[in-house]
């Protein structure tokens, strides 16, 4: 399953967030259960986008349950076009 993800913070959550993206991307702890495909950071404020493949939604939530002290979220499951046109029958 293919998802979109918005991430978006106060200005304060920045300092906190710089650290443990260090460390975490130090560390290794990313999690392998999921596939981070592209990820966007935004200039002026805490937030993002993030395009990420997971099997399994729980696997997307775990992630995000390391950063919602943070930020707040938004997921949207999104199918590439090849794959809505086969499932409009168009392929």
């Amino acid at each position: 399953m293919l998802f979109v993800v918005h991430w978006s913070g106060p200005a304060s959550a920045r300092k906190v967030a710089v650290e443990r993206y260090k460390s975490m991307r130090n560390n290794s702890s990313r999690s392998k259960e999921i596939n981070i495909i592209a990820r966007w950071h935004a200039i002026a404020e805490p937030g993002g986008y993030a395009v990420i493949e997971a099997d399994d939604a729980s696997k997307l939530a775990a992630w995000i349950i390391q950063w919602n002290d943070l930020f707040n979220f938004t997921l949207t499951p999104v199918m590439t076009a090849e794959a809505y046109d086969a499932s409009l029958g168009l392929l």
